[in-house]
């Protein structure tokens, strides 16, 4: 595909930019959620689970937990009622 770039990336680094968004750059978490949406929606930008992932902005954001509790299968996950959480 000429002029068309493709690029894969993990959930590890999309994990580490809303970290340093939050933390170091104390943006808010509607902010993060509009840029790393941004992100995600990139045509050329492959990412496993992407809706997903997008779906757990959206919990994050209306929340008060850390995003890592958000999108894991750790216990933290029991305080969305609305979410039957499954471990592997």
């Amino acid at each position: 595909m000429k002029g068309k770039i493709k690029a894969t990336t993990s959930h590890l680094v999309i994990f580490e930019i809303i970290w340093v968004l939050h933390s170091y750059y104390e943006l808010s978490r509607e902010e993060i959620v509009e840029r790393v949406s941004a992100l995600l929606g990139l045509e050329g930008l492959e990412i496993s689970q992407k809706a997903l992932f997008l779906e757990a902005l959206i919990l994050w954001q209306e929340s008060k937990v850390d995003f890592n509790d958000v999108f894991s299968y750790g216990k933290h996950f029991d305080k969305f009622p609305e979410i039957k959480r499954i471990e592997p």
